[in-house]
């Protein structure tokens, strides 16, 4: 009796894919990463990803559903590489264990790497650097560094430091934020991390200060800027979805969505360096 059940309720659920793999629906993978996609709460479908995609359904996919499904990193890895429902996901970028996955659309958009945080009156100390090794800026125990526990980006073994007097670790669920809240109290005096969300955490907390600038690290003067794409289920479904997508995709299309994103950039010269990056990238 367990194995029919268990055959009836495998039966129901294939079937279920086998519908929305025929159907005209999409399903859009949506995590809750302010400023990037927002899942939930009062600045839901806001993030500069979500308006990216809106872009996109709006210009090419309008004779087609479209359903988020809030996601977890988990989550998605389950849904992408284990199910072959007709899911797309993006903006995003070409991480490899999904390449063999998904279709991939032409790049919408690159961005600046991530770099170090400090207020200005921090920077004007360092003679107003536009880069540093940011190892070296480490090991110099004038400057105290926030260490989020855990975080993967960053482009070193941070550990072998983190007894270090200058060095303090942080893991809350809100490390960022607990680490601005720190840099304003004069507690520690940088950061590592992608000035976007620091922009959202200002928006959040309604703040209007200009007090965060960011040096650029030698650590990363040799890898390439991230890149962007839309990405689709690889079937038959998502091939017609991509390549509608880069048949139709314009240069209008691209500074469009190039404006969504340049607004999240933390400062001026964050905004020029996104500006120089995509130009050169794109050619306009």
């Amino acid at each position: 009796m367990k194995k029919l059940l268990s055959f009836v309720l495998l039966s129901l659920f294939l079937n279920t894919l086998t519908f929305a793999n025929e159907s005209n629906e999409i399903i859009w993978l949506q995590h809750n990463r302010p400023p990037w996609l927002i899942s939930h709460g009062p600045f839901k479908d806001q993030g500069y990803g979500d308006k990216v995609r809106e872009i996109i359904k709006n210009k090419y996919l309008q004779d087609y559903e479209h359903v988020s499904l809030p996601v977890n990193p988990s989550r998605e890895n389950q849904i992408i590489t284990k199910t072959n429902q007709n899911i797309c996901f993006g903006p995003n970028l070409k991480h490899k264990q999904y390449l063999s996955h998904f279709y991939w659309s032409k790049a919408v958009y690159t961005l600046p790497k991530a770099r170090i945080i400090l207020t200005k009156e921090k920077l004007k100390e360092l003679n107003n650097i536009d880069e540093i090794s940011m190892e070296e800026l480490m090991q110099n125990e004038n400057y105290r560094f926030g260490y989020i526990k855990s975080a993967k980006y960053y482009p070193f073994d941070i550990t072998k430091y983190i007894q270090n007097k200058n060095i303090y670790t942080i893991s809350s669920s809100a490390p960022l934020t607990s680490l601005l809240k720190m840099m304003r109290r004069g507690r520690v005096d940088w950061i590592f991390d992608h000035p976007v969300f620091v922009t959202w955490e200002a928006i959040l907390n309604k703040r209007k200060e200009d007090r965060f600038r960011t040096i650029k690290i030698k650590e990363f003067s040799k890898t390439p800027n991230p890149v962007a794409y839309m990405a689709c289920r690889k079937n038959a479904f998502g091939k017609k979805i991509i390549d509608r997508i880069n048949k139709q995709i314009t240069k209008k299309d691209i500074l469009q969505i190039r404006k969504e994103l340049r607004t999240w950039q933390l400062d001026e010269k964050t905004k020029q360096s996104f500006d120089q990056l995509n130009f050169s990238y794109f050619g306009y």
